[in-house]
Formats: C-alpha cells, structure tokens, sequence
C-alpha cells in the first residue's frame, strides 16, 4: 500500500484530470451516441497508458517499448473517432491508407531499425502528424456543415483539443529524437510543457462534455 501512496503522490497532475474527465463521461456515458461512446473508449485507453507507462518508471524499469507499441491502438482509436465520421471518401480514404501505412512502417522500425527500448522516433512523429492532420480534417468537416452549430457536439471539441496537442507536441518529440539533448539540463522542461499540453487536451474535452451534455448547453448556445 505504501509504494502505491507514493506513486499517487508523484502522480502528473494529467492524471488526476483524466480521472475527472473519464468519471463524467462514465456518469454520462447514457447520454452519449455511438461516436461519443468511442470518444469515452479512447479517453479510456489513453487514461490506461498512462497509468501502466508511469507505474513501470515508478518501479525503475523502462517504458518507451510500452509507448511504441501502444501507438498501434492510438492510432487506430483516432482513425475510428476522427476519420469514420467523415463525408468526404477521398479524404477518408487517402487518411486510412496513410494510418495502416504508418503502422506498418512503425512495425518495420521497432523491429529492424530504431531500438524497441527508445521511443522510435521515425515513425512516432509522423504518427502523431498523422493524428494532428486526422484532426484537422474532422475539425474542418464540422465547422463547415451549416445544418449544425459545431461546437454543440463533442467531436467538435475532441477535434480542437487533439489538433492543439498533437500538433504543439511534434516539435517536443522531434527534439527528444537527438541523442545529444538528452542530456541537456533544460530537458525536464520540455517534459513540464507536454504535460501541460496534456492537460490542456483533457481540459477542452471535459468543457466540451459539459457543454453538449448538460445545462451548460443551453445556457451558452442558446439561439
């Protein structure tokens, strides 16, 4: 019990947040439509990542393998939210292709290129491009559907918050990738910002949540 107080103790403060958000979506989990029901899985399997990820640097032993194989499901939870609710089959499909693309170039590297034990880079990156643009696209598809007011539906929201995250996160990722800054005493600082993206990310979801399933909405987009 002491080890798992401490650990909670060190916990990021995204942790916590994400446990707020997951337990709204689970309260109001019967409210939501199918998409919103996958949006509340992949909240789930980001949560769950985090957990298992810090819990094995808590125990002293190495994580990134675990992030390089979870980017599999990321991956494809983000092709299932973002890219099925699409109207354009052109942009639908040259999306998917590209994502079972980068799945497979992922699976080249950890296994014949980069080290599985180092975050691989090579295809990590444009695997969160490939989010941030996925992202893009769903944004765009709701704001320019005039038989809707966008932001009175969570993908809207989602959409913004991924498009923020991922896109601001890239330029961290890439800098992690030379080994020689790894040293660097400014490093941690770089991890503070990233975390702070990501509680930025679970922020905007959670205002979204509550302002498409509650009485938020009616006292905000009222019209």
């Amino acid at each position: 019990m002491e080890p798992f107080l401490l650990w909670l103790k060190n916990a990021e403060l995204s942790v916590y947040l994400a446990i707020i958000v997951l337990t709204t979506s689970f309260v109001l989990y019967p409210r939501f439509d199918h998409q919103e029901r996958n949006i509340t899985k992949l909240l789930f399997l980001f949560f769950s990542i985090d957990i298992i990820a810090s819990v094995v640097a808590f125990l002293n032993y190495q994580n990134l393998i675990f992030y390089n194989i979870m980017l599999f499901p990321q991956l494809l939870m983000m092709r299932l939210v973002l890219v099925n609710h699409l109207s354009s089959s052109k942009f639908k499909r040259y999306l998917n292709i590209t994502c079972y693309a980068i799945m497979f170039l992922h699976a080249v590297n950890v296994a014949l290129y980069q080290d599985a034990f180092e975050l691989a880079t090579f295809t990590f990156i444009p695997g969160d491009g490939w989010i941030a643009a996925a992202s893009v696209f769903s944004l765009k598809s709701e704001l320019e559907n005039i038989d809707i007011v966008p932001f009175h539906y969570l993908i809207t929201w989602f959409s913004l918050a991924t498009l923020i995250d991922f896109s601001c996160s890239i330029p961290i990722l890439s800098v992690l990738g030379w080994t020689n800054f790894l040293s660097q005493p400014y490093l941690n600082h770089l991890y503070d910002f990233n975390a702070w993206l990501y509680m930025l990310w679970y922020t905007i979801i959670l205002t979204g949540i509550l302002c498409t399933k509650t009485m938020l909405k009616s006292v905000l987009f009222y019209r």
